[in-house]
């Protein structure tokens, strides 16, 4: 007679479950909600350890059931959402069923909580560390090309705003592989008193970090003067993001219709959805 741990039977199904109604939600909705996605795991973990003791719950209507009842932490509304979300969650459990049966189903059809297969657990384990990564990857922002934004911050207590596109040949980096703003040098300038711009050109008296950047140009090889200001915000019609990156200072002219280039690696934090100020 085989031993089976109802705990281990709770955690190989919260894995299965886990990884399952990830795709699920991945691929019928383009996000998952995690506080759903482990509520979900969580009944099927709990179906699972229960269906040890009651057979009844092996039947194809209570897995039925069991199936839709795990999808629904997800909501109900729109209705024809919740339906494709349970298409995509037998999809996805057909596909994958046919190779974890042979590991990890019984007879009965309950998942083996017992310690005989720990590297299949393991994998399993793997697998949803993987699921969050690849939700983490996916959920980077960048900004996009022919979006209009406008780029804000704050320095010496005067606010910049600028109109700013992503440049696809704007390919400055700095050390840390983090993409480089370049904007006009004299939008910044006028703005500035010559006390506060002698501080900011000089690096041991400038109020944020400030570096130079080797910039190729059409006429040839630039230097161009770069500051980090403490908090930068990039707004969209819908959306505002904050960023952390150099404002590379340019002479050089730019497109009529911005003020600012974005380079397209920059990566983006989502703050609030809002409307960008007025430039």
């Amino acid at each position: 007679m085989k031993q089976v741990y109802f705990e281990l039977v709770f955690l190989d199904n919260f894995l299965l479950d886990f990884i399952l109604l990830f795709f699920s939600f991945r691929l019928s909705e383009k996000r998952v909600n995690f506080k759903c996605l482990f509520i979900g795991a969580a009944i099927g973990g709990l179906y699972g350890a229960l269906s040890v003791a009651l057979p009844i719950l092996n039947t194809f209507i209570a897995k039925l059931f069991a199936s839709a009842l795990l999808c629904m932490p997800g909501g109900l509304r729109p209705f024809r959402l919740y339906l494709r979300r349970i298409l995509f969650f037998y999809s996805i459990s057909f596909l994958f069923g046919g190779i974890l049966f042979a590991f990890l189903c019984t007879q009965t059809g309950y998942l083996v909580g017992s310690v005989q297969f720990p590297l299949l657990r393991f994998i399993l384990i793997g697998l949803c560390i993987l699921c969050l990564f690849i939700e983490f990857w996916l959920r980077q922002n960048y900004p996009r090309v022919n979006l209009v934004y406008t780029l804000s911050f704050q320095l010496y207590e005067h606010q910049f705003c600028f109109r700013a596109f992503v440049d696809t040949g704007n390919q400055l980096r700095d050390m840390g592989g983090n993409g480089v703003i370049i904007a006009k040098r004299n939008q910044i300038e006028e703005q500035l008193s010559i006390k506060e711009l002698e501080m900011l050109y000089t690096p041991l008296k400038a109020p944020v970090p400030v570096r130079t950047f080797s910039c190729n140009t059409a006429i040839g090889t630039a230097s161009l003067f770069a500051f980090a200001p403490q908090k930068i915000i990039l707004s969209d019609n819908r959306r505002s993001y904050s960023l952390k990156a150099y404002i590379a200072l340019c002479d050089f002219p730019l497109p009529s219709h911005c003020d600012a280039l974005l380079p397209q690696n920059l990566r983006l934090h989502p703050t609030h959805f809002n409307l960008p100020p007025t430039v």
